[in-house]
């Protein structure tokens, strides 16, 4: 099981995320979390649980955070009031 500090961010296609980059992204855990916020899009608490029990980590911390704010950066999860929604080009 990859860990969060362990994903490599670098290796991310750059630009929208489409749904064949997104399927074809490593690990599989991540495909999930983004996948978790499609359509309806799903609640802080419950996208940290998620990351939490993907990556074996406590949802509140610091590498959650960080990673939220890698996928926000590339506009491919963005806050839409009060949830998550990833955002395909």
């Amino acid at each position: 099981m990859t860990s969060l500090a362990e994903l490599a961010v670098a290796s991310w296609p750059d630009g929208p995320l489409t749904m064949a980059a997104l399927l074809a992204l490593e690990p599989a855990g991540l495909r999930r979390v983004l996948k978790a916020g499609l359509r309806q899009g799903v609640d802080d608490a419950a996208l940290r649980a998620l990351v939490a029990a993907e990556f074996c980590c406590e949802p509140d911390a610091a590498a959650v955070d960080h990673l939220f704010s890698q996928l926000e950066g590339r506009q491919w999860l963005v806050r839409q009031g009060t949830v998550w929604k990833t955002r395909l080009a």
